[in-house]
């Protein structure tokens, strides 16, 4: 079946409604428990629920020249919160784990004037961050207050009060503009330093939504699990928007997704007793699922898996693969791109490794990569270089049209920043970023080629390959590495396993290092900068082992490795001006920047200063 299309998000999710109005659209589960009784919402209550809250947002001001803040976790309410935000003014989803510095930064520079958040619940303190918000930012004229203690106050008002009463088969307003007009933002970053704010059009939520509804051949039998918050472009676009637009069923993994524990053990129960029939998740998440034992559960109906977000390990695919028993696909999409750009089609055979291939409306192109990291000339069928991507699910640009510069071709195709290939028959292969390409005496190095090898080790259940500064090299990789439970950590037995496997000699790593988790973001994708900042520090502390260092911090990234301040240990001796040169000989050759600090009681006389190196 072809999905169906429309000028905006609400148009699509009445079609569907009209198709199929008594078919489930929404299955929510909470608490992850095999008798729980789930919230379900059919397409027509759907539809009349999202007309009901665009209704009760446009009655308190929001409109298309403002936004709808929403700082909700996954439920039905936030659901309904998104696409009638979208109908009646700008949706604005906020990932909830964001200090309240960027919060009221973000929700500024949108023009929020709502802001829909959970009232007061124990162990949650996002009602006292919206109180926070709204002192900072009088713009915010309401805070909508979805569950939790009732609470009353000047521009205070309850979901129920919201919606109570409302029309729900029609807007009592007319849609302004076109698929053009900004149906959402979205931000992107935000782990450290200050997020960038996505804007996307209506045309390009549904050209990307109709996209992967089409090559991952989304029928309106299908249920597809969803642990994706929907602050993310996989969870509101991929695995929501997508499936409203074939009549498929969503399953709603609670608020915490794949995160929560009794999600997950029970998961392969909840496949069966939901009939789900495509498996959605980050490679971090598929790979907890699969060491689930199966038991006697029934997943006759899986057809196929998909993910995205990071590459994906073999040893993650084949787990996955013997405990389903179908393919895992992948999908591969930016926020900048309305999460999707290139899908491996559910109607071929699965490639392993293999991104797919973009819509028809979408065009992807491959670039030699330039010393000043922008595209150069086209690549041949086959070579790596910087991908490139134009089309309508490509975004208008950033709210803040500084971010801008750099990210887009003159004619308003977008920089993915990825390194890729593509073959005769225009699949996609995407090996890394390339700010994580790691460049040793000239020599390129893909990180994707050794996490691969080490990922086979049986005794390593995840593998992080980053840069570390060197003083000739300039970077040379090294490994991180997380265990499984039981199993012992032998550096030397893995570094040798690594070097059968990896042919470029100048890819084996320099160390492997063992940590008890891999840095995630939000949705469970390596946060390799975290990694790259404490490879620089363990280097500074090998080569300043001789002097008195109390402590190395690496401030943030940047060339070779960011900002480095040590600070000298307080009882230092003859710390003097010498020792700092002696400190700065030691970096001289190195592209980051060093920051020496005597810590308070040190020895007077003792400068500090900072040392700035070739940047």
């Amino acid at each position: 079946m072809k999905p169906n299309a429309g000028i905006f998000t609400f148009d699509a999710l009445r079609i569907s409604a009209e198709a199929h109005p008594g078919r489930a659209a929404l299955i929510h589960v909470e608490s992850g428990e095999l008798d729980e009784v789930p919230r379900i919402l059919s397409y027509a209550q759907l539809l009349g629920g999202v007309a009901r809250v665009a209704n009760g947002l446009r009655r308190l001001g929001a409109s298309h020249t403002n936004c709808v803040g929403l700082l909700l976790p996954n439920s039905v309410e936030h659901h309904l919160a998104l696409w009638g935000a979208q109908a009646a003014s700008i949706a604005f989803p906020l990932n909830p784990l964001l200090q309240s510095v960027n919060l009221v930064e973000l929700l500024r520079a949108a023009n929020a004037v709502v802001l829909m958040v959970p009232g007061s619940t124990p162990g949650c303190d996002l009602w006292e961050k919206a109180l926070q918000i709204q002192a900072a930012l009088p713009s915010i004229r309401w805070l909508v207050r979805v569950g939790g203690v009732e609470a009353t106050g000047p521009g205070v008002l309850g979901f129920e009060q919201l919606i109570s009463g409302l029309p729900d088969d029609a807007l009592e307003f007319t849609c302004e503009g076109a698929k053009e007009r900004i149906a959402a933002y979205f931000h992107t970053g935000g782990t450290t330093g200050a997020p960038r704010v996505v804007q996307h059009t209506h045309g390009n939520e549904l050209s990307a939504a109709a996209g992967f509804a089409t090559l991952a051949a989304l029928e309106p039998g299908d249920v597809l699990s969803n642990g994706f918050p929907l602050f993310h472009v996989a969870g509101s676009i991929v695995c929501t928007l997508a499936p409203y637009l074939a009549g498929a069923s969503v399953l709603n993994l609670s608020a915490a997704g794949y995160r929560n524990p009794r999600m997950l053990a029970n998961y392969w129960r909840m496949v069966e007793r939901y009939r789900v029939s495509i498996v959605g998740g980050v490679p971090t998440a598929l790979g907890a699922i699969a060491a689930v034992p199966v038991g006697d559960a029934d997943l006759s109906s899986i057809r196929t898996g998909y993910t995205g977000g990071a590459l994906v390990p073999r040893s993650v695919a084949a787990a996955f693969e013997s405990a389903s028993g179908k393919p895992l696909r992948e999908v591969y999409g930016m926020t900048e791109a309305a999460g999707v750009i290139s899908v491996d089609p559910a109607q071929h055979m699965r490639t392993l490794g293999c991104a797919g291939k973009p819509p028809d409306s979408t065009r992807c192109e491959v670039r030699m990569l330039l010393a000043d990291g922008q595209p150069g000339a086209p690549c041949a069928a086959g070579e790596t270089g910087v991908l490139v991507v134009s089309g309508p699910t490509v975004t208008p640009g950033y709210l803040d049209p500084a971010h801008n510069r750099g990210a887009f071709m003159a004619d308003g195709a977008l920089i993915t920043g990825d390194l890729a290939r593509i073959n005769d028959a225009g699949y996609i292969t995407i090996t890394g970023r390339s700010k994580d390409l790691i460049i040793r005496s000239g020599h390129n190095i893909d990180p994707a080629m050794i996490e691969e090898a080490l990922a086979a080790h049986p005794a390593i259940a995840a593998v992080a390959v980053v840069a570390q500064p060197d003083r000739y090299a300039g970077e040379m990789p090294v490994a991180y590495v997380v265990v499984h439970k039981g199993a012992s950590f032998d550096a030397d037995a893995m570094m040798a396993f690594a070097r059968e496997r990896v042919t470029e000699r100048p890819a084996w790593p320099r160390s492997i290092f063992q940590i008890a988790a891999m840095p995630l973001t939000p949705v469970g994708k390596v946060f390799k900068p975290v990694l790259r900042r404490d490879a620089t520090k363990r280097l500074v502390w090998d080569m300043l082992a001789d002097f008195p260092i109390a402590s190395v911090e690496v401030l943030d990234e940047g060339p070779g490795g960011g900002q480095v301040r040590i600070a000298l240990m307080a009882t230092t001796a003859g710390a003097d001006e010498s020792m700092l040169v002696a400190i700065q000989d030691r970096f001289e050759c190195f592209l980051f920047e060093v920051a020496i600090c005597p810590l308070p009681g040190a020895e007077p006389g003792l400068p500090a200063r900072q040392l700035k190196l070739r940047v």
